[in-house]
């Protein structure tokens, strides 16, 4: 009698066990029906379609709208020029003869209140208005003090000058710098402007699909 191993299987049981064994070696999720699979899938974060829904819809132009009228408000305290001695320049805080200044400040305050209004009312298209009259405040500041700084020193030149504060302050003015807050400024008129276009832009998307 041949001697048979414990895993000897006749050719009738070796071909019925078959199926057997590839089904052991498939992974779990295989064997389950396609329902129970499904149920069992990964389902998308809700929380992620919110957000994504959110930078689609309207809300997007909003908060930029918001944070650009805060950013442009935070902006008129921070310093724009820093001149030697006399200190840094603000559009809130500058001396009585920096004209350009005081016009300056209640052009961004200004601006800055109506972007948020403009925002939360959802009139997106005014906004390309504030953040460019902002914008536009911030350079003629900067032309106006650079033409002013230039005309006191080319005074200050003048062989035949008699005059010890039109020396001091031509001495101050060419080491006087420019500072941080126009960056702020400038941010602030960006976003402003960033909002309105992407109200744009999403009114030529529902153009289109529409």
């Amino acid at each position: 009698m041949r001697n048979r191993s414990f895993f000897y299987f006749p050719a009738r049981t070796k071909e019925q066990a078959e199926p057997v064994w590839r089904a052991a070696r498939l992974p779990f999720s295989a064997l389950l029906p396609l329902g129970r699979r499904n149920r069992g899938a990964e389902q998308p974060d809700p929380s992620a379609f919110r957000l994504q829904k959110l930078w689609r819809g309207s809300a997007l132009p909003r908060l930029l709208g918001l944070c650009g009228g805060a950013v442009l408000a935070a902006g008129a305290a921070a310093p724009l020029i820093h001149i030697p001695i006399a200190g840094s320049i603000s559009y809130l805080q500058h001396p009585n003869y920096f004209s350009s200044c005081n016009i300056g400040e209640l052009v961004i305050l200004a601006a800055a209140g109506l972007s948020i209004v403009c925002a939360l009312l959802k009139r997106f298209k005014l906004l390309w208005l504030t953040g460019t009259i902002a914008l536009a405040q911030l350079i003629a500041t900067l032309a106006t003090f650079q033409h002013s700084a230039a005309a006191v020193v080319a005074k200050a030149d003048q062989p035949d000058l008699v005059d010890p504060m039109l020396m001091w302050a031509s001495a101050a003015l060419q080491h006087a710098r420019f500072e941080w807050g126009i960056a702020v400024i400038g941010a602030g008129a960006a976003m402003v402007l960033a909002a309105a276009a992407c109200e744009v832009r999403k009114g030529r998307r529902d153009d289109k699909a529409a």
